[in-house]
């Protein structure tokens, strides 16, 4: 009986460039294996079996050269301006049917900048085609005396421009999904042969990936110890040297997060966590935890067991009474937070909700952060001078 959720196998597919120039025969050198050939096309195909094949060029170039050959041609301009790139890229984008496909490109023959053309399409295609994959960018270095051009996968290319996009989801939005997927896909790679330190750390952003996401605040704290234990082990950056050379780039701001969330008392960690959640682009859970760092804070002024349910509901009912009549400053904060929180909670759902300025309310958020960070610290440091007398 057919299933709809059975992997299929990916396609293969070939695709090519040509240029105008004198191609001489020239010995090719691809996995360990030699060819004579005019074309690096001709060694590709035969130690890889495309099941299709797309050659790319301009009227100028060599098409004779491919005569017998069970291609599909595609025919673009030079690329000598900004609009024929953009024309390059439509031609290409439109007379290439992929779907569920490993892609081989072969630029030995490219011609002007059309090389990094393709590295920037590549990311385009992945990102358009998500059952698509770049397993090959391959280059033919000519060795003009002897002959010889030894063919080389440049696609490390592709996984540094991907190191660098998930370093940017981390700096932008303490994002760290995009890192996770670089190392399950080299665990993939590399199979029984990944090692163990480095499945550890996957397991562990993986975590702190989900923990974040869904703002489960309480256990932040213990994942925070374990990253920044792993992270104390040099034989998980002795293997990352060898085997995912990313995380040695990632080290210093592993560290710095580790450190920012396991700190004592746990209030001030709440509001390091409301803190980081806001200037990583999430305001609402920010400001949704900064009003439990609120009930945190005093729960452990009062000695109460500040993970007890009930315990944290009586001490949010008492808060909440006290902002019919605001008596302190605790009672006051506490009211501005409250009433941004439940506007946030309810998606500003009001008539005048049309007026709102998304920018002006952020700001209120950082700005509620800072009052409460002054208050809390102030405080904290008046009791503690209190306790020293």
């Amino acid at each position: 009986m057919y299933q709809d959720n059975i992997k299929k196998p990916k396609k293969l597919t070939l695709i090519s460039f040509i240029g105008s120039g004198d191609y001489e025969e020239v010995n090719y050198l691809i996995d360990g294996k030699q060819f004579k050939a005019r074309l690096s096309i001709n060694p590709i195909i035969e130690t890889f079996h495309p099941e299709s094949i797309y050659v790319i060029g301009t009227k100028e170039s060599k098409w004779n050269l491919l005569e017998g050959l069970n291609y599909q041609k595609i025919e673009i301009p030079s690329g000598r301006n900004e609009n024929e790139l953009w024309q390059i890229f439509s031609s290409i984008a439109e007379g290439i049917m992929i779907e569920n496909t490993e892609i081989i490109f072969d630029i030995t023959h490219c011609f002007r900048s059309i090389p990094f053309f393709v590295v920037l399409f590549s990311k385009f295609l992945c990102f358009i085609k998500k059952q698509t994959e770049i397993r090959n960018i391959f280059y033919g270095f000519l060795d003009k005396q002897t002959k010889e051009s030894r063919i080389v996968d440049l696609a490390p290319l592709l996984e540094m421009l991907d190191v660098i996009d998930s370093l940017n989801s981390l700096e932008k939005y303490g994002d760290l999904k995009d890192f996770s997927r670089l190392l399950e896909r080299k665990e993939n790679i590399l199979r029984n042969q990944f090692p163990k330190s480095l499945r550890e750390i996957k397991k562990v952003l993986d975590r702190l990936t989900d923990i974040t996401e869904m703002t489960y605040i309480p256990q932040l704290s213990a994942i925070a110890e374990n990253l920044d234990s792993l992270l104390q082990d040099d034989i998980l950056f002795q293997e990352a040297g060898q085997h995912f050379k990313p995380l040695l780039f990632l080290k210093g701001r592993l560290q710095a997060l580790a450190t920012r969330f396991k700190i004592k008392p746990e209030w001030k960690a709440q509001l390091e966590i409301a803190k980081w959640y806001n200037e990583n682009r999430h305001p609402s859970q920010a400001l949704l935890v900064l009003r439990e760092t609120i009930i945190t804070y005093v729960c452990q002024k009062k000695n109460l067991d500040f993970y007890d349910n009930s315990t944290r509901e009586r001490i949010e009912n008492e808060l909440n009474e006290s902002r019919k009549e605001p008596r302190n400053e605790l009672c006051k904060l506490w009211d501005k937070i409250a009433q941004k929180r439940n506007e946030t909670a309810h998606a500003l759902m009001r008539r005048n909700a049309h007026d709102i300025n998304p920018e002006r309310a952020r700001n209120k958020i950082q700005a509620l952060i800072k009052e409460a960070e002054d208050f809390l610290l102030k405080f904290s440091r008046e009791m503690a001078n209190e306790n020293n007398d």
